[in-house]
């Protein structure tokens, strides 16, 4: 954190600058144009950096950004980092950064996406900083950058199938973010999450062989004609149990792991500090579901898997109405160690034909596995090792997260452990997204933010040859 250098320093403005350019760049992620606008910045910085080779790998979407930096050290490091949005509503696309003062800490960086966006270019900019000041990093670099995480990242896996051999030698993955909270302890780390698959189910009059085929039929003559979306009503109806949504799949709970005996000792830990109450605030509800208390929310939250289903769009435009031809929901799934996406898929599929909705399809969307990092990983071990040399407290250990990273795909199917961490302050006040410019207190400013990636590297070196 202390690598001080004039050089380094010389170049903060540039990098400030930097930041401000991509904040600019709208990033909704449907929006393909621009989502190629900015991988083709990323791949900019990335050479100004000094990575010696940057593309775009195509997809039948949105590009990836892919970039090395080779130093013939002993281990390979690779960062991962997102920069598309959703959209917002009344989305007008446009995209405003600037520097502002923010109560209580002074100068700040506003902009949408500076969470993903500014802690990948951040990191970009450390890189740049480090080679002029030193010359050499400690370790070599791979660096991937997609415009489809809210998407749920289907191209990763993707990627991992068809350009595997670019990831032979990758010893750890690294995800700089600035995790530091408000009062400047790290907010927490975890050492793994959940699978995640998305899937459509769609039941048709086509291929059911009643209701209307091929076109929406007036609503009127409902009292003469089936409707493929009750028949998707009821079908979906069949996979949880109507009293408390317990998931009624065949086999769907029969390759659970059982949390270990250190995930169950780290996640009493957390119980420890757990708030029930700030958690409903958060989430907007008043009760838990199966009204859970203590920890028992905790080990569902953290370990259990779920069904969850988004929802039916309307298609119809006819203000009056129709009977739809098609119906179609959005469904999700967390899975949890030992399950697999194609495994999920497979009952699914099983369960709808036992029930008599063999008619019904089911269409992935995205899906990758579930993820564990052990504690006495290097890479987690060296992003640790940061906050301590900080001075700052240890932060909460999640033995998983409740939620799903793209980069489970790399620890899932290659077995690659897995960080996420650095110094450095972002929120959100009212409707901005800021992050906190120059040190305020034990916060981290972006130049010793982007010093802190470079720790990490440090560190990682160093543990990885014990």
């Amino acid at each position: 954190m202390n690598r001080t250098n004039p050089s380094y320093d010389s170049l903060l403005s540039s990098h400030i600058k930097r930041i401000l350019e991509v904040l600019k760049q709208p990033s909704i992620f449907c929006d393909l144009p621009n989502i190629r606008r900015c991988a083709e910045l990323y791949v900019k910085y990335l050479r100004e950096a000094g990575f010696q080779k940057t593309s775009l790998v195509e997809t039948d979407r949105s590009p990836i950004v892919q970039a090395e930096y080779y130093c013939d050290a002993p281990k390979t490091v690779l960062i991962y980092n997102y920069f598309d949005k959703l959209p917002q509503e009344n989305e007008t696309h446009e995209f405003r950064a600037e520097i502002t003062n923010i109560n209580p800490f002074g100068k700040c960086l506003i902009g949408r996406g500076i969470a993903s966006k500014g802690a990948g270019v951040a990191f970009i900019n450390a890189v740049e900083g480090f080679l002029n000041a030193q010359g050499k990093l400690p370790v070599n670099l791979k660096f991937l950058a997609e415009g489809e995480e809210m998407y749920g990242s289907d191209h990763i896996p993707w990627f991992i199938n068809h350009h595997g051999q670019w990831l032979h030698d990758i010893d750890a993955v690294y995800v700089p973010s600035m995790n530091q909270g408000p009062d400047g302890r790290p907010i927490s780390i975890s050492l793994g999450g959940k699978g995640f698959i998305g899937f459509e189910l769609t039941c048709s009059g086509a291929k059911w062989g009643r209701g209307p085929k091929g076109r929406d039929v007036h609503s009127s003559a409902k009292s003469i004609v089936d409707s493929p979306m009750w028949r998707l009503v009821k079908a979906i109806n069949t996979l949880v149990s109507d009293d408390d949504e317990r998931i009624l799949i065949d086999g769907f709970f029969e390759n659970v792991r059982s949390p270990t005996a250190k995930e169950k000792e780290l996640a009493l830990e957390l119980c420890n500090s757990l708030n029930e109450e700030t958690l409903k605030k958060r989430l907007n509800v008043d009760t838990f579901l199966h009204d859970s208390k203590g920890i028992d929310v905790l080990m569902r939250y953290l370990f259990d898997p779920t069904l969850n289903m988004e929802g039916i769009p309307l298609t119809s435009v006819d203000p009056v109405g129709v009977v739809s031809h098609k119906a179609t929901a959005k469904l999700q799934s967390r899975i949890v160690p030992d399950q697999t996406v194609s495994e999920i898929i497979e009952k699914i599929r099983s369960h709808l034909i036992k029930h008599g909705y063999g008619d019904i399809e089911i269409r992935p969307l995205y899906g990758f596995g579930p993820a564990r990092t052990s504690l006495d990983a290097p890479i987690i071990q060296a992003v640790l090792r940061l906050y301590r040399d900080a001075g700052l407290e240890p932060p909460a250990i999640y033995p998983s997260s409740p939620a799903s990273s793209p980069v489970n795909a790399l620890n899932n199917t290659l077995g690659i452990p897995c960080a996420s961490g650095g110094l450095g302050h972002v929120g959100r006040d009212q409707e901005m997204e800021y992050l906190v410019l120059d040190d305020c207190g034990r916060i981290a400013g972006l130049a010793q933010t982007e010093k802190s990636f470079i720790d990490v590297l440090h560190n990682y070196s160093k543990y990885s040859v014990r």
